[in-house]
C-alpha cells in the first residue's frame, strides 16, 4: 500500500510532533513542495529555536521542527512540508553549517570537494 501523507495543514503542532516521534512521516528529501512562505523562525547560536520572536520551549516541538529541517548546498536552512518550503534563519556555528553543507552535497550526489 503506498504511503499517504497526512494533511499537515489540518493537524495541530502536537499531532505533527506525535507523527514525527512515531516515525510516520516520509523523509523530507522526498518532498517537492510547490509553495514558499516565511517560517518566522530562527535558530540561535546556542541551538535555541524561536518563532515570531518567542522561544519554543516545548522539546517535542523543537524535535518536530528539526525533523522538517533541510540545509541546501549554500548552507541555507529550510523548513519543509509536502506543500510548502520556508526559509529559516540560523545563527548556528560555521562548523555546523559546513557539516550541513557536506550532508546536503552527499544527498544530491556531489563529492565534498565540488
Amino acid at each position: 500500500m503506498p504511503y499517504e501523507a497526512p494533511d499537515l495543514a489540518k493537524l495541530s503542532l502536537s499531532d505533527i510532533a506525535e507523527l514525527v516521534a512515531a516515525r510516520k512521516l516520509p523523509p523530507v528529501e522526498s518532498w517537492t513542495p510547490s509553495q514558499t512562505g516565511d517560517s518566522e523562525m530562527r535558530i540561535a547560536a546556542d541551538g535555541t529555536w524561536y518563532h515570531q520572536g518567542g522561544e519554543i520551549k516545548r522539546p517535542a516541538m523543537v524535535r518536530a521542527f528539526s525533523s522538517l529541517l533541510l540545509c541546501d548546498a549554500d548552507g541555507r536552512h529550510w523548513l519543509v512540508t509536502p506543500q510548502q518550503i520556508c526559509p529559516l534563519r540560523s545563527m548556528m556555528r560555521r562548523s555546523l553549517r559546513l557539516s550541513c553543507k557536506a550532508k546536503a552535497k552527499a544527498k544530491i550526489g556531489l563529492s565534498h570537494s565540488d
